[in-house]
């Protein structure tokens, strides 16, 4: 599998359909601090994720994720209604 490298416009693009949410992650950064910083800090994201895409390593602190099943409909025990 290859993937392309990314280019700093396709992050905008991602950053900008962003919801601005004033709530913090993990790492006590919310999408309106990223909004507001993105232009000071595409260069280095960007040389990072592409970094990360050509060399297959992902460094460990970008491993972090909140996973929240979200309920749809019908019975909430079936774990096929979430």
């Amino acid at each position: 599998m290859f993937l392309e490298p990314i280019e700093s416009h396709q992050i905008i693009e991602v950053v900008n359909k962003l919801n601005p949410k004033m709530s913090f992650d993990h790492d006590g950064f919310s999408t309106k601090i990223l909004k507001e910083s993105i232009h000071a800090i595409l260069l280095p994201i960007t040389h990072i994720i592409n970094k990360s895409l050509e060399t297959g390593i992902v460094p460990k602190q970008m491993k972090c994720a909140k996973v929240i099943p979200f309920f749809k409909a019908s019975d909430p025990f079936k774990l096929e209604n979430y």
